[in-house]
């Protein structure tokens, strides 16, 4: 139960101090979200599907951030070997789950359901990319999604 509220304490930490010093990112803004990405990365719109929406961020090379935007989320993407490698947090409407690797969060995800609407797309689906260089950067660029409703 402590090394559980050591990592939420960590999380909450991490989502305080995520967002990334002015100058140094550029914000984007999509249709359903929006986020801010370090200079030099690119967001691109990968959807292979009718019905959703999918996108990657990536340094031009090496995908940091995944996103998926429609009604039907493959939740949860983060797995760990154990149970005790995963902590989530959630509410009715919106669920974080963070990977843990010796205390050090390696990877994270976040889904939303938009409340004030009943329409396409209902979630608002974000991971970081198992193949990120820098989970730092990763997690940062994950924290600083904002959900439209």
């Amino acid at each position: 139960m402590k090394m559980l509220m050591r990592k939420w304490a960590a999380s909450i930490a991490l989502l305080v101090v995520s967002a990334p010093a002015s100058g140094i990112a550029d914000e984007i803004k999509e249709k359903y979200f929006s986020l801010t990405i370090p200079v030099g990365f690119k967001i691109e719109n990968t959807t292979l599907v009718e019905d959703a929406q999918t996108y990657v961020v990536t340094d031009g090379k090496v995908p940091y951030l995944r996103i998926y935007v429609g009604n039907a989320p493959h939740y949860p993407e983060i797995k760990g070997a154990t149970d005790d490698e995963i902590a989530s947090l959630g509410t009715p409407t919106s669920r974080f789950n963070s990977k843990w690797n010796h205390g050090v969060m390696a990877g994270a995800e976040f889904l939303d359901r938009r409340m004030l609407t009943f329409d396409w797309p209902l979630y608002v689906h974000a991971w970081t990319a198992e193949e990120a260089v820098d989970r730092n950067i990763a997690l940062k660029i994950l924290m600083s999604l904002r959900v439209d409703e």
